[in-house]
């Protein structure tokens, strides 16, 4: 449990070095993305990181929540997002707007210590921290690997193994830290975190999720607490 309360308290302090870094070099990363910019794709509203969540159980799992949907252009009526990528396709930005047509905050992408951030901002120049969460992405082998979403003392993390192509394992971990900014002695005591596991076992085909079994992990041992099927396939 300890290296738990390392690891995840490592990857909390993580996310607050790169939002200095993004508010350290904003100048550069806006014009950036403005200069690089090569082709966009717009999806209705949509949770996260919308179409470009690379979560493979979240929107399974969390009643109402929603990745978006593709759309050819943007509506002359209510919320939608806009995402711009570079000439190989590598994301850029992603720009929220209001239901009213407004931009409400963008995420930009950085490369930070090997991995790839994006970063909720608001506002234009000079940017602020949007307050909501910012993301974490890792990829082996050309596939998902981590997935972690940062907040200020907590994190959820899906971490993947591609055991078989038509067969998915994915440990997921709530963790919430009681010793943000307190003595580090401390990092010994278990009982000032809190941690909650999960494992996902996902069947797919072709790319696409036949059927999920989500267990809850508890002194080592699994309790299934759900299950999906494609609508399709049952």
């Amino acid at each position: 449990m300890k290296d738990y309360y390392i690891a995840f308290d490592s990857l909390i302090k993580e996310g607050n070095d790169v939002l200095e870094y993004m508010i350290g070099h904003q100048i550069e990363i806006i014009n950036h993305a403005k200069k690089a910019k090569c082709y966009e794709l717009y999806s209705s509203s949509a949770d996260d990181l919308g179409i470009l969540t690379p979560s493979l159980i979240r929107d399974k799992i969390t009643s109402g929540y929603h990745k978006g949907r593709r759309i050819k252009q943007a509506p002359l009526k209510g919320g939608y997002v806009l995402y711009e990528f570079d000439n190989t396709m590598k994301p850029l930005r992603i720009r929220n707007y209001t239901k009213k047509g407004h931009l409400d905050f963008t995420f930009y992408f950085i490369n930070y210590n090997d991995a790839l951030f994006a970063i909720p901002c608001g506002g234009n120049r000079p940017l602020y921290i949007y307050p909501t969460d910012l993301h974490k992405i890792e990829y082996r082998e050309g596939k998902i690997w981590k997935y972690s979403t940062i907040a200020s003392n907590s994190v959820w993390q899906e971490v993947y193994d591609f055991e078989q192509n038509d067969y998915v394992e994915c440990k997921n971990y709530y963790y919430v830290s009681k010793s943000v900014g307190r003595n580090k002695n401390l990092l010994k005591e278990e009982s000032n975190f809190s941690l909650q596991t999960w494992l996902a076992k996902i069947y797919m085909n072709e790319g696409k999720i036949l059927r999920l079994l989500y267990y809850n992990i508890s002194n080592n041992e699994e309790e299934l607490i759900y299950e999906y099927r494609n609508k399709i396939y049952r």
